[in-house]
């Protein structure tokens, strides 16, 4: 009879340490699924970002592109733009190439705005792109700066 008594208590000891044994269990999974869910929202965020970085820099060599093609206004200043300006001083193709350019750059990145600069030089031409948009700064959030997000320079 005693036996059967102390097999009975070792029982009932086994029954609690496995109930703690499954708390911990569930506690270091709901740690393990929140840290994934916050790599998931990290991992997002980078894939937004490369993603407009490449818009960015495919809308610059856009511009490099259309200048290339109206290489003639393009010598005249018929493509130098600021930030703020819509569209270009001198007629189509120019004005109309500028102002479609300065529509994808607000639509596509976030308060993308570009200037081109086209400055002669002894040789040639040199044509510089700059676009600005709002960057990511992860205690900020997303925030202006007053330095172009990309920037490409080219001879025409």
């Amino acid at each position: 009879m005693c036996g059967l008594t102390l097999k009975f208590t070792a029982h009932a000891r086994q029954r609690g340490f496995t109930l703690l044994e499954v708390l911990i269990a569930v506690i270091v999974l709901s740690l393990g699924l929140l840290g994934l869910a916050k790599l998931q929202t990290v991992g997002l965020t980078a894939n937004n970002i490369a993603y407009l970085r490449s818009q960015a820099t495919i809308l610059a060599y856009e511009a490099m592109d259309m200048i290339q093609a109206d290489r003639n206004n393009a010598q005249a200043g018929c493509y130098d733009v600021d930030r703020k300006t819509s569209g270009s001083s001198c007629g189509d193709p120019a004005a109309t190439s500028i102002e479609g350019w300065k529509n994808r750059l607000k639509d596509i990145l976030p308060e993308g705005e570009g200037a081109i600069t086209v400055r002669e030089d002894e040789l040639h031409h040199v044509v510089t792109v700059e676009i600005w948009m709002l960057g990511y700064d992860q205690e900020a959030g997303w925030v202006g700066d007053d330095e172009p997000f990309v920037k490409v320079s080219s001879g025409i």
